[in-house]
């Protein structure tokens, strides 16, 4: 008797300690309405987990405007980049299985392939080291991939011959490219179609009863509609085909089943070896430690806790997951229109402060003199570390630091900063974007999106 006494008393204080209060529930409540005006947002969806219960679950505005469809939960959304860490999963599972070796070269699985990808080890596709050019930042086919249907040979041939950024392994560079190959070696070493494998292998096995591949001719119900804005208001976002991002950011899920992905990765339904995998980061060939694991995951931390996360971006749609291990903690959102402010991770860095009882940010304008400002001009380039441009260039406007993504001679528009003094700015259009200047202006440290980017001045 003594022994279950005690034990309903532990499951009493777990259960009191993973509930939110109702001035948590509605700060939450209001950082996702805001959200909403600020990205021009139809709808909005917040879905909390601690310790296998759902804490929070908020759904806000229209999942499909057409149909009247209100936000939910259990409405599928498209899911974008998140997608890769089901990829990952599914090349680590054939890694297990002694199918898949990680230091093998692309061409050991991809007969005929030919390109520079054809001698990069599986590993460096799936921790963004290959120096594979990203085929969605090809200026040139991008309203292409957009509107027409393509196979995956043609997809393919959009990047295959074009020359490596950069030797594999000196660099992290975000690339869909190397994901995209991931998928045709799944495809090559299971002898399954890749979403078959990933049907079998991940979502039949992890109980994920509302994840879809993300056919456009699939019929799936109360699926969420992507949007962008105009003048006018909403209309729907152009078609595009499943097989333009495919491994690399076609699938659709509701933010119920993120959470059972997360809690299945890292339960009993994943082995051992595969959770170790998962984990795992490699080092670049100068010794610095990648924080980008072989699982699709960034490593973090946050004000102490350690983090596991990963945001998507698709034509329509954009998202973002976060797992604390140690606090046994998911957080997922999704929404239905790809808006660049709020980005999802610095929203979600909002709602976990609230949740983790963290204070929250007290954002500075601190004037600065002509002669201090004048310390931080010109371009950075970024190393080695790169997602997005590869150069920062700030200039003075008025009486405060501008940002240009792309450089100062990018024609980049100029995005205002909030100088916090002793060397700090942050973002007025997304303050947790953080830059850091150091040795007097001639080094930059940046955090957003999960990441901390290194940069040196190269020009002023």
């Amino acid at each position: 008797m003594r022994q279950i006494l005690v034990a309903l008393m532990l499951a009493a204080a777990v259960g009191s300690m993973a509930e939110l209060s109702d001035a948590q529930r509605m700060q939450i409540d209001q950082i996702a309405k805001e959200a909403m005006q600020t990205g021009a947002l139809p709808s909005i969806v917040v879905l909390i987990d601690r310790g296998g219960q759902t804490i929070y679950d908020g759904a806000f505005g229209s999942a499909n405007l057409e149909h009247g469809l209100d936000a939910g939960v259990d409405v599928p959304y498209a899911i974008g980049s998140i997608t890769k860490s089901f990829t990952a999963l599914a090349i680590l599972h054939l890694v297990a299985d002694g199918r898949i070796d990680l230091d093998q070269p692309v061409g050991r699985y991809l007969d005929g392939y030919e390109g520079p990808a054809e001698g990069i080890a599986v590993r460096h596709l799936l921790d963004h080291t290959s120096g594979l050019q990203n085929y969605t930042d090809f200026a040139e086919l991008r309203p292409r991939f957009e509107r027409e249907r393509f196979s995956r040979d043609e997809m393919v041939a959009t990047f295959a011959d074009r020359p490596l950024a950069f030797e594999p392994g000196d660099k992290f560079s975000y690339s869909n490219s190397g994901y995209y190959l991931l998928g045709l070696i799944i495809e090559a070493a299971s002898g399954l179609d890749y979403y078959t494998f990933l049907d079998r292998q991940v979502i039949e096995p992890l109980g994920l009863d509302a994840t879809y591949i993300g056919n456009d001719t699939e019929v799936i119900p109360n699926r969420a509609g992507g949007y962008e804005i105009t003048e006018a208001g909403f209309v729907n976002h152009d078609f595009w085909s499943h097989l333009v991002p495919f491994a690399a950011g076609s699938l659709v899920a509701t933010a119920e089943d993120l959470v059972r992905y997360r809690r299945g990765v890292f339960g009993d339904a994943t082995t051992n070896e595969v959770q170790r995998l998962v984990t795992t980061t490699n080092e670049l060939n100068d010794g610095t430690e990648n924080v980008y694991s072989l699982g699709a995951l960034i490593k973090s931390r946050f004000h102490g806790h350690e983090k596991l996360s990963h945001s998507g971006d698709i034509w329509g749609f954009t998202s973002n997951h976060a797992y604390y291990p140690n606090d046994d903690l998911t957080i997922a959102i999704l929404a239905n229109r790809q808006a660049e402010t709020p980005a999802m991770p610095s929203l979600e860095n909002k709602i976990a402060r609230i949740v983790l009882g963290i204070d929250e940010l007290d954002i500075k304008n601190v004037e600065l003199s002509t002669e201090e400002l004048a310390r931080y001009i010109g371009d950075f380039e970024l190393h080695p570390f790169i997602f997005g441009p590869p150069i920062y260039g700030f200039s003075v406007q008025g009486s405060g630091l501008v940002i240009h993504f792309g450089g100062t001679s990018s024609g980049a528009p100029p995005l205002p900063l909030l100088a916090q003094g002793d060397g700090e700015f942050r973002a007025s259009f997304d303050d947790e974007w953080v830059f850091r200047f150091e040795d007097d202006g001639a080094r930059l440290t940046a955090q957003y999106r999960d990441g901390t980017f290194s940069a040196r001045r190269i020009s002023r």
